[in-house]
């Protein structure tokens, strides 16, 4: 069955025993995970191209939201350290959420006439991203 966006969160805790809690409110996300790069193994003596899978290389996580100063403050207090992040589907996860550590980096995007003011937050990600 389909469901839509609503109720998607991303969620934090600082200490892995901690309790996730909403980090802001986020207007997109992005691809959680990516395929396998591949290796290619062909010889000449092969009549097409053969591959194994290589490793995942993860792309950093975009994750759009509207600009406010205060959560600015509160996301920008996250960087330069290791922490836990979920992005959660539905309401306590009743989609699915998919959780990961790392870093974090936000900044205000830029703007126009007739605009709300939003901003990007970044997640590098350190760990495998596991669906919990």
């Amino acid at each position: 069955m389909a469901t839509n966006t609503s109720k998607t969160y991303l969620n934090f805790k600082t200490t892995e025993l901690g309790t996730f809690a909403k980090l802001v409110d986020i207007t997109s996300y992005p691809d959680i995970f990516a395929p396998p790069g591949k290796l290619d193994i062909t010889t000449l003596s092969d009549t097409q191209r053969k591959y194994i899978p290589d490793i995942k290389d993860v792309s950093d996580l975009v994750f759009g939201c509207l600009y406010d100063s205060a959560e600015f403050d509160t996301v920008a207090a996250l960087q330069g350290n290791q922490y836990w992040y979920q992005l959660e589907f539905g309401d306590a996860g009743a989609e699915g959420t998919f959780e990961w550590q790392g870093d974090i980096f936000i900044t205000p995007k830029g703007g126009q006439v007739g605009a709300v003011r939003e901003g990007e937050i970044t997640c590098y990600p350190a760990t495998d991203i596991v669906k919990a």
